[in-house]
């Protein structure tokens, strides 16, 4: 049977520098024979049919079925876990009741962690023997060459990743304040709203977190915001870092500690349940909410240089149980038996 997956990035350029386009990559490599497009409406009714991103929030594919057999990769349910910190409105509720509707003719759901398994199971009610969890590998392109180019003055620290409320960039700006370390911000929206002038009168619930950490860093030289990072500066990057930076309050998977395990380069993660199943004992976990405990921990990598190889050494092993080989076998089996 023949199998199309959706890619948005064929009609969007913008999602190829995001978290979509690196998954995309990774299924290309994975999945090599299988056909992508950016319409649904090609896809014959005798296939196999994988959608890449089901989001509850967003007006779904289609409400009726589109193959013969249909999987979706659900990543993560932040949204739909912290209602206050991410409101809806009427338009994504409305999409959330449309998705639910349109979930019925899914055969399987692919998660990212057993911790995204459970929340799926939770909120949105599906039966756990239609969930496979597959761990994602990390993207061929990360790696292959490095530049210098972004890389400032050590000691720094590096954050990689996004600029919404469960990040928890504010209490990682005061950790990097107190303990006056240099600290690298990679992300296209940190950048882009990094000098934005906000009007204070009014922010939206979702961007309160990020308004906060604007003025937290607001002309003081501790914190970089490299603009456009190729794959070749954030391996630099990675490469002279003290650590990786990982403080958010839930994810569904956590790919900078991959990435920077790659390296050998050690992670300060949030002490919650997903970093442990991703990480297992090899980073330093905090408290993420207590900005003292992780400038400590910050302080002790930078001091400790024995502590600092062998945390990226087990990091690094522990790196290879996320292989392309392995996601690759964990996808067929599941595409086959679905």
């Amino acid at each position: 049977m023949s199998l199309y997956i959706y890619d948005p990035t064929v009609a969007d350029e913008l999602s190829r520098a995001r978290g979509v386009g690196r998954y995309l990559q990774i299924l290309r490599a994975a999945l090599p024979e299988a056909t992508f497009t950016a319409s649904v409406k090609q896809i014959p009714t005798n296939a196999a049919f994988l959608n890449p991103f089901f989001d509850p929030i967003k007006p779904p594919l289609s409400l009726t079925r589109i193959a013969k057999r249909q999987i979706a990769v659900i990543h993560d349910l932040i949204r739909l876990k912290y209602p206050h910190q991410f409101p809806l409105g009427l338009k994504g509720k409305l999409n959330v009741w449309l998705n639910r509707q349109a979930l019925r003719y899914y055969d399987q759901i692919i998660t990212d962690s057993e911790t995204s398994k459970a929340d799926i199971h939770k909120i949105l009610k599906v039966d756990t023997r239609k969930i496979s969890v597959i761990y994602p590998c990390l993207s061929s392109t990360l790696g292959e060459t490095s530049s210098l180019a972004k890389v400032p003055p050590k000691p720094y620290v590096l954050y990689v990743g996004d600029a919404t409320w469960n990040k928890n960039l504010v209490n990682i700006a005061r950790a990097v304040k107190l303990a006056e370390i240099r600290c690298v911000f990679v992300g296209k929206t940190i950048e882009r709203t990094v000098n934005k002038e906000w009007d204070s009168q009014y922010i939206h619930p979702e961007q309160q977190e990020l308004y906060q950490f604007c003025r937290e860093v607001k002309d003081d030289p501790l914190f970089i915001f490299p603009p456009s990072v190729s794959d070749e500066e954030l391996t630099g990057l990675y490469q002279n870092a003290v650590c990786n930076l990982l403080l958010s309050r839930d994810e569904g998977f956590g790919f900078s500690f991959l990435e920077a395990a790659h390296f050998s380069t050690p992670s300060i993660l949030a002490d919650r349940p997903i970093f442990h199943e991703i990480a297992q004992d090899s980073a330093l976990f905090v408290n993420p909410e207590d900005f003292g405990a992780i400038a400590q921990a910050i302080v002790k990598l930078v001091e400790n240089n024995r502590l600092r190889e062998e945390l990226g050494k087990k990091a690094r092993a522990r790196s290879h149980d996320f292989s392309l080989d392995k996601m690759k076998k964990e996808l067929k089996i599941t595409l086959e038996n679905s």
